[in-house]
C-alpha cells in the first residue's frame, strides 16, 4: 500500500435557511492506494473519505463529499452563526489514525528529497490547516478582495482543487 500526505484548499459557497456562507478551507488528506483504488482519507477535517480510479477522480470525489457535508450542516443550522459554529467544530475534528499515517508518510517524503510523484513538495509549516466561514450577505463582503485570515500569509485560496505532497 502506497501513501502520500497531501494538502487541499477548497472555497465553497453554501446556502442555508436565510443565509449564504463562503467557506475557505485548508486541510490535510491522506492518499492511499488500496486494492486498485485510490482513497482520500480526511485528516483534518477528519471523518471524510472518498475513492476513485485515479488521483484526480479520488480528489474530486473527496471535494464533492466535503461540499455535501457543508450543505448538510447548512440545512441543519437555524442561522449563519449556528452554521459557522458547526462547520468550525467539524473542521477541528482530526482523524487520529489517518493523522499518524499522514505523519509517517510525511517523514518518508522528507527522506526521499525532491518529489518523484509529479506533485509539488510543500513544507507542512508553510501550509497550516485553517478554516474561514464568512457571511456573503455582509455589506463589506467583496469576493475580489477576499483574503481569509488563515490564508493571508500565502494569498487567497483558489477556487479549484489543488493538492501537493507534504514535506
Amino acid at each position: 500500500m502506497s501513501q502520500l500526505p497531501l494538502f487541499f484548499q477548497f472555497r465553497n459557497l453554501i446556502a442555508g435557511d436565510g443565509f449564504i456562507a463562503f467557506v475557505a478551507t485548508r486541510g490535510r488528506v491522506l492518499l492511499s492506494e488500496e486494492d486498485g483504488k485510490i482513497w482520500m482519507y480526511g485528516v483534518q477535517p477528519g471523518g471524510l473519505a472518498a475513492f476513485g480510479s485515479d488521483r484526480q477522480s479520488a480528489f474530486e470525489s473527496f471535494r464533492v463529499e466535503y461540499h455535501r457535508v457543508l450543505e448538510d450542516a447548512a440545512q441543519g443550522a437555524a442561522s449563519f452563526t449556528a452554521f459557522r459554529g458547526l462547520v468550525q467544530e467539524l473542521f477541528q475534528q482530526i482523524h487520529e489514525p489517518a493523522q499518524a499515517d499522514w505523519e509517517t508518510a510525511r517523514q518518508r517524503v522528507l527522506s526521499y528529497g525532491p518529489s518523484n510523484q509529479g506533485l509539488p513538495v510543500i513544507r507542512a509549516e508553510n501550509f497550516p490547516s485553517a478554516i474561514e466561514v464568512l457571511s456573503v450577505q455582509s455589506d463589506d463582503f467583496d469576493p475580489r478582495k477576499l483574503q481569509p485570515s488563515a490564508a493571508a500569509a500565502s494569498g487567497s485560496l483558489p477556487l479549484d482543487v489543488h493538492y501537493g505532497k507534504a514535506a
